[in-house]
């Protein structure tokens, strides 16, 4: 479960026989009356209605963590991409360019220091990356933001 009005609101669940329900559904009216917007002067979460998305949890048959990998858009076009390694183990964070060069800095973790093969699909998710302003997602139709970040997992 997680919001879409804001970051770091979401709540991982892997067996429902260790569910607390009324822990969750507590937390849940907490995040629903939180506004980043005022909080922290985001503008991307202005205007948008506070929602709780309920999704399947994606793990990895490996047993590795699932990969981050975060499209920077600015004016509708893809311009690098931060890539989460080990989010719930050894949080690490790279980014590169489009031509998947690494650049020379960090973001709030350090680097991941093995050897970041490209994504096959890479191209795809710049694709998309591309055409998501233009989705008419009702949600979010009436924001014109300047800047996007899709994230894609893999």
């Amino acid at each position: 479960m997680k919001a879409n009005h804001g970051s770091g609101m979401n709540a991982i669940i892997h067996r429902k026989s260790e569910l607390d329900v009324e822990r969750l559904i507590d937390k849940a009216n907490s995040w629903l009356t939180r506004n980043y917007y005022t909080e922290g002067r985001e503008y991307q979460y202005r205007d948008i209605p506070p929602r709780l998305l309920i999704e399947p949890l994606l793990v990895p048959t490996d047993g590795n963590d699932l990969v981050d990998y975060k499209l920077f858009c600015f004016d509708g076009e893809p311009r690098f991409v931060q890539v989460d390694f080990d989010r719930h183990t050894a949080h690490s964070r790279n980014s590169f360019t489009l031509d998947w060069e690494r650049l020379p800095f960090t973001l709030l973790y350090p680097g991941y220091p093995g050897e970041a093969a490209q994504l096959p699909l890479l191209d795809q998710m710049i694709r998309a990356a591309r055409r998501l302003p233009c989705l008419g997602l009702p949600l979010y139709a009436s924001l014109s933001l300047p800047m996007r970040r899709p994230d894609f997992l893999w």
